[in-house]
């Protein structure tokens, strides 16, 4: 805990005179921290090693060419048993196992998939994926939490499957030059706040202007 505080207050020194600094991101700050130490002794008889900020990829051959998907993974953890856990980091509310399943939120599934079909720092690990997890670190007055992605209906490794197979179906869509680019292509799942409205001009397609 204590490494943990001074690499915290390495970041912080800079902006501790900010009141609003000291009086709310501090205090977050350490209680986030005293629950990831306590949370890595509860799970450390169980992994091996962990692995931080690691890129992966997966390519495929797409209707107009191969097609390569990478991303940073938060926290990937080598368990004894030989299978791994993707994990990723969380300081707004994480999206539901509903909207996991639905591939509304597909972000962990596909970094399940690299783990599984493709590389992980430029290496293939052809490894079993045992689990994929939030970290929601909140830090406020409730304690952070784990929330684990699981379905009723499907094993992990369907999710993962269907989650691939899905962008794979979009991009194909995509290489279709028939379909169009849409601003919002579902409109039951549009941003709150949209950085990119003014630029796909979407008040005056809708004759708001």
């Amino acid at each position: 805990f204590d490494i943990l505080v001074q690499n915290g207050i390495k970041v912080f020194v800079m902006l501790l005179d900010r009141p609003a600094i000291e009086t709310f991101w501090w205090p977050r700050f350490l209680r986030i921290a005293q629950w990831i130490i306590d949370e890595e002794a509860r799970r450390n008889y169980e992994v091996k090693t962990i692995e931080a900020e690691q890129l992966g990829e997966i390519i495929w051959q797409a209707p107009y060419g191969q097609f390569s998907l990478k991303a940073y993974m938060d926290r990937i953890e080598i368990l004894h048993s030989g299978s791994m856990r993707i994990i990723d980091y969380k300081t707004t509310k994480p999206p539901t196992n509903a909207e996991v399943e639905r591939n509304i939120a597909a972000q962990l599934l596909l970094e399940a998939a690299m783990a599984q079909y493709g590389t992980i720092g430029g290496e293939s690990r052809n490894g079993v994926v045992g689990g994929v997890e939030y970290w929601h670190l909140k830090g406020g007055q409730e304690n952070a939490t784990v929330q684990m992605v699981s379905s009723k209906n499907k094993s992990l490794e369907e999710m993962v499957n269907d989650a691939l197979d899905g962008v794979k179906n979009l991009i194909a869509s995509y290489d279709d030059e028939n379909t169009p680019y849409l601003h919002v292509p579902v409109e039951a799942n549009a941003p709150r706040y949209d950085d990119f409205a003014h630029l796909a001009r979407d008040l005056e397609w809708r004759g708001n202007v």
